[in-house]
């Protein structure tokens, strides 16, 4: 991981659940080609420019220290986006039905905090998105209190100490709240299974792993 680069950090509510880390678990049961998009979206995209996507395609400022990251390509899009973009010129990029948002604020030491995310085009109406809205605002404000409470811990106690950052960027946030954490350990489990190269129906899982993880990578 580039040092240079923002860490992605799953927020967590008081029940211990991570919308965010939810979501994305049961986007990839229900629609792959999205999931694969917003992973690539997010680590290539949001972990590289944090809250400076906003003014670009890719995001908006929503006030308040929120902010609201968008997506509108494939996978497959967004990598000839790039190569387009690195040559000069390319073959165009054709629309089609991915309106992914993922709401977000930046803190500490180049954290990036996913506070949550929805597939716009199942449901495009204002309602949805101004609920999905202030859901990411009252995520942002009980972690804002949570990091002032943890503040007032540290100066009435021993730890007043100067906090030391972490030499390892990745370590900059919990390994169970960390997008970096979180995306190696399904390739590990990915390739954990590309091991075993058992057949199915005379195809192998090694071959069809290959080809998965060449659209991921």
């Amino acid at each position: 991981m580039n040092p240079e680069h923002f860490h992605l950090e799953f927020y967590e509510d008081d029940n211990g659940t991570m919308p965010v880390l939810t979501w994305l678990n049961r986007l990839e049961s229900d629609d792959m080609a999205k999931h694969d998009a917003i992973v690539y979206g997010l680590q290539v995209i949001l972990a590289r420019e944090g809250a400076g996507v906003c003014g670009t395609e890719f995001g908006r400022t929503l006030g308040k220290g929120l902010y609201e990251f968008r997506l509108r390509h494939t996978r497959d899009e967004l990598q000839i986006k790039a190569e387009s973009q690195q040559a000069g010129s390319g073959p165009s990029v054709q629309p089609v039905k991915v309106l992914i948002r993922v709401f977000f604020a930046v803190y500490g030491d180049r954290i990036v905090l996913l506070l949550g995310g929805y597939d716009k085009a199942v449901d495009d109406s204002r309602h949805r998105q101004n609920r999905e809205i202030e859901q990411a605002r009252g995520r942002l404000r009980a972690h804002q209190q949570q990091q002032k409470s943890e503040l007032k811990a540290q100066r009435r106690g021993s730890g007043a100490e100067e906090k030391v950052l972490p030499n390892r960027p990745e370590e900059r946030v919990p390994s169970a709240h960390s997008f970096l954490m979180w995306s190696r350990a399904r390739r590990r489990g990915r390739e954990g299974i590309d091991r075993q190269s058992t057949t199915v129906c005379g195809i192998s899982h090694k071959s069809a792993l290959q080809w998965a993880l060449r659209r991921i990578r």
